[in-house]
């Protein structure tokens, strides 16, 4: 066991694209935790494929470094707030957080949502400035902004006692002073073991208890349950209780110990109270089970994440009976990451469009809200104010970032987002920054419009042809190129004009003994719109499907023949005027 004054717990948490994971790197380094002659990518914590792909920290990861004698456990944490589940399962492992904020940015939702969590928890902080050396960097100001944070998030007088850092994390840099740059991060090092706490001591006689935070697999051992020994010792082949949810007791062996060094699992033959380890061996373990003694077993309290605020409808056809299932989540992104893990894992399926989970109060239907800030060019401040109005989108805030920028926040309907981050880029001219955060909620606020552009849609089965698609395309957006497969009542393309357009894109030119075979085959075709899955679920309305395979991700119409949707819209239409 490591002696427990010598344990420091601590997560680095901040708003997405703050640094989060690069600083850790340099912790990493710095601390000798790699070879001299190892070749080393940046962000070796974001260690799934979709986490480099997308840029961002998806899961949070343990990891450990030794500093002066002292064992720092580091939980790197997700700074979406689409994961925000993972921060607060996170937070329940530690003493402490890092806080950083980008120096230009300053606090943005997340920030504010990871603070609460942790000012909520009881835990401590340090504050890292970070990019002090971007041109639009005013790191007094944004520290003036996060102190204001502090008060405003209820903080103590112990809690507003906290060390500023400002850092370069990319250069490895962290110094006390501003007007001194750093030169490596041992300020930052000194600052956690000066200022976050050893894990309390447990009571004299307290029984051994582990709640478990995280899961996580290996291929040789399977599951692996992830948490911190509150109280006693755990060790290899030890005899335990299991307390499930509702009280439930079960009984196991754990098989495997291990502790964090490094990026790696070392295996351990024991550990005590402070210390975060993964327990191998015991089946169909939860997040927030108590693993404690056989003979006294006593739950933790269990973890609460706040409640999903989207839900869409998967159907999936694993074998010859399809089947749906209604799978939530916290936002676009979140249900995103989950279709693409099960693409990339040889599942077919396809997906509704994201839609609220709303909430009876007092006999009235509820929505979730959002707090909705973005950082415009002061010439984009009218457009994306009129764009949100018809969303619902009320502002709350508007302030100068200077250097010709304005902060703007709003309060609006979750759904009233969907569809708007991709809109928001256009009109901005990709200057815009936007983030969101959930909000609680309000009473339902009634019609939203969605796209205002209709489909163009491929009106039988066969392969795309020029010929075809060069006169399509004056007609609006194209998804697709030539030679490409489609089938009735699949999408290819946006209208526009507010109709659906149903077109035969299979159809050839017809040569005849007049006109030369070679004449007018040079048709020009304007490069098709690229339809990620995101933007996929993004632009779908609500007679629409996305249709996810390992190969392909393409947009479709519920009902597939035009005789079918010309049916089923007249209906909606009759129930409408007789509602």
């Amino acid at each position: 066991m490591f002696p427990r004054e010598k344990i420091r717990n601590v997560a680095i948490v901040a708003h997405v694209d703050h640094g989060k994971t690069t600083l850790v790197d340099h912790m990493l380094r710095q601390q000798g935790v790699f070879r001299a002659n190892e070749a080393l990518t940046e962000r070796v914590m974001d260690s799934n494929d979709l986490e480099r792909e997308k840029g961002i920290t998806i899961m949070a990861k343990n990891t450990a470094v030794q500093y002066l004698g002292h064992q720092i456990n580091i939980i790197d944490t997700p700074g979406h707030a689409d994961f925000g589940g993972e921060v607060e399962r996170g937070l329940r492992l530690v003493d402490g957080v890092l806080l950083l904020v980008d120096a230009a940015e300053g606090p943005l939702p997340q920030t504010r949502f990871v603070l609460g969590k942790a000012l909520g928890l009881g835990l401590k902080t340090v504050l890292v400035i970070n990019k002090i050396d971007r041109k639009d960097a005013r790191a007094r100001d944004v520290l003036d902004q996060v102190y204001s944070l502090y008060i405003d998030l209820g903080a103590d007088e112990t809690q507003l006692e906290f060390p500023v850092l400002y850092a370069v994390a990319r250069e490895g840099q962290a110094s006390t002073r501003l007007e001194e740059p750093g030169t490596n991060l041992k300020p930052l090092f000194d600052s956690i073991l000066s200022h976050i706490s050893a894990p309390a001591a447990p009571v004299e006689g307290a029984p051994t208890q582990l709640l478990i935070c995280n899961l996580d697999y290996d291929d040789y051992v399977g599951r692996l349950a992830v948490g911190r020994v509150s109280s006693g010792r755990l060790a290899t082949s030890m005899p335990v209780s299991i307390v499930r949810e509702n009280d439930k007791v079960e009984t196991g062996k754990i098989v495997k110990l291990y502790g964090f060094s490094g990026l790696k699992r070392v295996e351990i033959a024991d550990a005590g109270p402070g210390e975060l380890v993964s327990i191998a061996g015991i089946e169909n373990l939860s997040i927030g089970d108590t693993i404690c003694e056989k003979e006294r077993p006593l739950a933790l309290p269990r973890i609460k994440v706040d409640e999903p605020t989207m839900m869409m409808m998967f159907k999936v056809n694993e074998t010859e009976f399809p089947d749906s299932f209604k799978v939530v989540g916290r936002g676009e992104l979140q249900l995103a990451v989950i279709i693409e893990t099960m693409r990339r894992e040889g599942f077919e399926l396809t997906a509704s469009n994201p839609e609220p989970v709303t909430k009876e109060v007092d006999g009235v239907k509820h929505e979730p809200m959002e707090l909705m800030v973005c950082d415009v060019p002061e010439t984009s401040v009218g457009v994306v104010t009129e764009r949100l109005g018809p969303r619902k989108g009320r502002m709350v805030d508007m302030g100068q970032l200077g250097g010709g920028r304005t902060r703007l926040q709003f309060r609006i309907p979750a759904r009233g987002l969907v569809g708007f981050r991709s809109e928001f880029l256009t009109i901005t001219k990709g200057e815009g920054i936007m983030s969101s955060q959930f909000d609680g909620y309000e009473p339902w606020f009634g019609y939203i419009p969605r796209r205002s552009n209709g489909a163009i849609i491929s009106d039988r089965m066969g392969d795309t042809v020029p010929y075809a698609l060069f006169s399509i395309q004056e007609r609006g957006k194209l998804f697709v190129t030539n030679g490409i497969p489609v089938y009735e009542g699949m999408i290819i393309g946006e209208n526009a004009h507010p109709s659906d357009l149903d077109v035969n894109c299979c159809r050839e030119k017809k040569l005849n003994n007049i006109r030369a075979a070679g004449r007018d085959e040079n048709v020009i075709l304007v490069p098709p719109q690229e339809m990620g899955l995101e933007k996929c679920l993004e632009w779908i309305g609500e007679d629409e499907l996305v249709e996810v395979t390992p190969k392909s991700v393409r947009m479709r119409k519920r009902q597939l023949a035009f005789n079918s949707r010309y049916r089923a819209d007249r209906d909606r239409k009759r129930d409408k005027a007789e509602g």
